[in-house]
């Protein structure tokens, strides 16, 4: 699935397609062996039912075909005929439902794993089939009675129609008008029956909860889901009808040989069977493009997890009626409330506990500085959050699951959209593999935090970009014609002098980037403007000079920055108990 979870929202009726033949040939081992193992049985027991009736029932199957004024043409069929029958029928509804649900399980378990970028093999998606089987069959069960419900509905609808108007043109056309309506009613049903599976596999919650909940999904993205379903019923009876054609009757009304039938009918099966692993597959892509229309967040990690407790690789599990994966957690709190600040301290130091218990037990190991100093485990600063580790798989396993711990226990959510990954001397392949597990972006060096670039050669001028377009960037907002010289005079002094700061009390600044400053600042000092210059009327080496000689006391960024740089000088000794000091 190439798409981002944000952009999934925008796929349609083509993109569902597009995106489930993806997913199918991207992992088709995987498709191949579940559809040898279960689809493969659902596809013949599907067959099997249709020449099973033609052949053992067809007394009362071509009774159906026959009206009741007919009499002459209806075959007698006894009692026991009729017991056969519908023991037949129960058995063929049973079958097909175990292997219809065993392979929704299958399907949407794999796909939720792909999603989420979790190592799948066939052997733990047989082991979870199992699990959610029975919540998948009462999800079934009340979707049956829906359908049952729905043609009873619509069958006593038709009769009344029948009984009033006959077959008058006026009855034609209701009974025209009935059915197309009674189409498109039944296409929503599937649409709500297939999220509704789908819900009962991904989320705490089934049977008529699912069934609700998939209607809601179905909202907003009906059009799409009845136009999917409306093609896929629209192949398999189109399948059928040429299999009944050219296999069960090409005998007798193309006169085709036994070989050609019997190659028709693999052909169909085959076809059938495709279209049955194509069924399974958008469903759960229709299910992720409505959750995603909704807003309704799929965080990865916390799917991951949810689906790892399938497995029994977790021990947090969601509470009753709690859906994991989706949605924001519920605050008590509100925007602006002045316990908030005060409470995320709280909960921030909550997540440096653990991650400190997490290092101490082994669970995971951070990066060990040389020559004695500390271990650095992570970074925190207000909602900034910096973890540091020695590349390996088990960290990154175990650091998802210490985040989605920190999420359940706090309600503090991991914003994915800037949750990013960097490495230094590792298998850039590896690692993207394994990152995108807790639904990290791997991103390269160097990168920016707390406002400063890190692993940045700042011998490069490009790299000090930054500062003068915030120069710029503040200049554009003044207008150096409405203001006094006094005034441009103060703002040169107290805002263009320290803009720079945070950079200067870091990096030593370049020549060429100091003369660029201290050019702006001299230009709109004299009132100058962008392609437009002014008469200088004293020295700029006089004006950055102290009061003390009668000068304007600007000061020079040189020397701030010096001033700046030699601080760390004197911190050191006196703040020898503090991390960045062990650390140096």
């Amino acid at each position: 699935m190439d798409r981002s979870e944000e952009d999934m929202k925008f796929v349609g009726f083509f993109g569902i397609f597009k995106q489930s033949f993806k997913t199918i040939f991207s992992s088709n081992k995987i498709f191949a062996q579940i559809t040898l193992t279960l689809i493969l049985p659902l596809t013949i027991v599907f067959l099997a039912h249709m020449e099973i009736s033609r052949h053992l029932f067809w007394k009362i199957e071509s009774n159906s075909l026959v009206s009741e004024s007919d009499s002459y043409y209806r075959a007698r069929a006894t009692a026991a005929d009729w017991l056969y029958y519908w023991l037949f029928k129960v058995a063929y509804i049973t079958l097909f439902a175990v292997f219809s649900l065993l392979s929704t399980a299958a399907v949407v378990f794999t796909i939720a794993s792909i999603y989420t970028d979790r190592e799948v093999v066939f052997r733990k998606v047989m082991t979870v089939v199992p699990k959610v089987w029975k919540r998948l069959f009462v999800t079934f069960v009340f979707i049956y009675i829906a359908f049952f419900i729905y043609n009873v509905i619509g069958g006593v609808v038709l009769v009344i129609i029948r009984s009033i108007f006959g077959y008058s043109g006026i009855g034609i056309i209701l009974w025209f008008i009935i059915v197309i309506l009674y189409i498109i009613g039944f296409l929503y049903l599937s649409v709500v029956w297939q999220l509704a599976s789908v819900v009962t596999v991904l989320e705490n919650t089934y049977g008529f909860k699912a069934m609700r909940k998939g209607k809601d999904l179905a909202y907003g993205k009906k059009k799409v889901g009845m136009g999917i379903a409306f093609v896929l019923y629209a192949f398999l009876l189109g399948l059928l009808i040429v299999y009944e054609l050219f296999v069960e009757y090409g005998g007798e009304i193309f006169d085709l040989a036994m070989i050609w039938r019997v190659m028709i009918g693999i052909l169909c099966g085959v076809l059938i069977l495709k279209l049955f692993l194509l069924f399974f597959v958008t469903q759960t892509m229709l299910y992720l493009v409505c959750k995603s229309h909704h807003r309704e967040v799929i965080d990865k990690l916390s799917l991951s997890t949810f689906l790892g407790a399938y497995m029994g690789e977790t021990v947090v599990y969601p509470a009753a009626g709690e859906e994991i994966q989706l949605g924001r957690p519920q605050s008590q709190s509100q925007q602006g409330d002045l316990l908030l600040p005060f409470l995320f301290i709280v909960a921030i130091e909550g997540l440096s506990a653990t991650m400190k218990a997490a290092c101490e037990i082994g669970v995971f190991q951070g990066l060990a500085l040389p020559n004695g100093a500390p271990t650095i485990s992570h970074l925190l600063y207000a909602d900034d959050t910096l973890f540091v580790s020695e590349w390996s798989k088990r960290n990154i396993k175990n650091l998802a699951k210490v985040i989605h711990c920190f999420y359940a226990s706090s309600g503090l959510k991991v914003n994915f959209d800037k949750f990013k990954v960097f490495s230094i001397h590792a298998d850039m392949q590896e690692v993207s593999r394994w990152t995108t597990t807790p639904s990290c972006k791997l991103s390269s060096l160097p990168f920016t935090y707390l406002g400063v670039p890190v692993l940045a050669n700042m011998n490069l001028t490009k790299n000090w970009k930054p500062v003068i377009e915030r120069f710029h960037k503040k200049l554009s907002i003044w207008k150096s014609k409405t203001l006094s010289f006094g005034g441009r005079l103060t703002l040169v002094q107290s805002v263009l002098g320290y803009l720079p700061t945070y950079y200067l009390s870091i990096f030593v600044a370049l020549e060429g980037i100091i003369e660029t400053l201290e050019r702006i600042r001299m230009k709109f000092l004299w009132g100058g403007t962008v392609g437009k210059r002014t008469i200088h009327w004293v020295s700029w080496d006089k004006v950055i000079a102290s009061k003390d000689v009668g000068r304007l006391s600007v000061g020079t960024i040189k020397s701030l920055n010096s001033s700046l740089i030699m601080k760390w000088w004197w911190r050191l000794p006196s703040e020898s108990i503090s991390l960045w000091a062990k650390a140096i």
